[in-house]
């Protein structure tokens, strides 16, 4: 399965294509197959040295996104894969439970790497984005965004200072 995935990463990197990679997401919980194993690391290894090593995969960035350490949730240090197998950290944030504690521990542990929301419902507050303000970037899970934030909450967060939205971003290239 790994060589098939290989292959289509592949026609993404000959078109000069980078991808953020974010495999086995949310391992610090037991829903997934993947999730709450002693063994985790090894896995991550596994498809690392393969994707990197074996197919040359040089424009994966490597997402490592648990689960906000939560009662649902193992802490973040007892499935990280190491700093130099990642390239971004992220944590899966739902139910506004944007904790100071669960940024400052990813923060710690990325070590000046850039941090992201890998997932969310709610789209954090300004004042969650002031107080935790090394998030790169915000990722809201499919339907997610209309269906648990109002259109005038969409537009509040997309129009924040520190906010930059496809178009602004096209602007900025210009």
């Amino acid at each position: 399965d790994l060589d098939e995935a290989a292959l289509s990463l592949k026609t993404l990197r000959d078109a000069d294509v980078p991808v953020l990679w974010r495999p086995y997401h949310e391992m610090n919980g037991n829903w997934f197959w993947w999730g709450n194993k002693q063994n985790y690391a090894k896995l991550w290894d596994l498809m690392y040295d393969r994707f990197v090593h074996v197919h040359h995969l040089n424009n994966l960035l490597w997402v490592w996104s648990p689960n906000a350490p939560n009662a649902y949730s193992t802490p973040y240090s007892l499935s990280f894969p190491g700093i130099n197998r990642v390239d971004v950290l992220a944590a899966d944030i739902y139910n506004n439970d944007y904790r100071s504690s669960y940024y400052t521990e990813l923060l710690k542990l990325a070590q000046g790497k850039p941090m992201g929301i890998g997932e969310s419902d709610i789209l954090p507050s300004a004042k969650v984005l002031q107080n935790q303000p090394a998030w790169a970037y915000a990722m809201t899970w499919g339907k997610e965004l209309s269906a648990t934030n109002s259109q005038a909450a969409i537009r509040h967060f997309m129009n924040q200072n520190n906010i930059i939205t496809r178009d602004l971003l096209h602007e900025s290239l210009r």
